[in-house]
């Protein structure tokens, strides 16, 4: 497979407590196959981010995405294990994939932060 193009964009940039509960703008992904995204905490002393994906067909309807796929080893017999809500509670970052088969035009993502640190999130696509 030759990929033709690849995007990185900032999807959720530097979002602490003070504007929690923050949802990024919408992306329009459609053009795009190969989508990894990758969730970061800094600064952070207590408390957690969760983040989750919202994808839209139409840019106005946006339901929650339940199948992020996370960086994770396992044995050939199962399955990938799809997650809702990453949650981050360290100064740590964490990387999950969208099933390649999956289609939608737009995807935003959202933060709910609890107490402290400093939430990111980058998209990268692949085309």
């Amino acid at each position: 497979m030759s990929v033709n193009c690849t995007d990185s964009i900032n999807v959720l940039n530097a979002i602490t407590a003070s504007v929690a509960n923050t949802v990024a703008p919408a992306y329009d992904t459609a053009k795009r196959q190969a989508k990894s995204i990758q969730f970061t905490c800094a600064s952070h002393t207590s408390g957690n981010g969760v983040f989750g994906v919202e994808v839209s067909n139409d840019g106005t309807n946006w339901v929650v995405y339940n199948r992020l796929i996370p960086n994770l080893t396992g044995t050939n017999a199962q399955t990938n294990a799809h997650v809702a809500a990453p949650t981050l509670s360290t100064n740590t970052s964490a990387i999950y994939f969208f099933p390649a088969d999956d289609l939608f035009r737009y995807l935003r993502v959202f933060c709910t932060i609890t107490t402290d640190g400093v939430y990111t999130s980058t998209l990268q696509m692949a085309g």
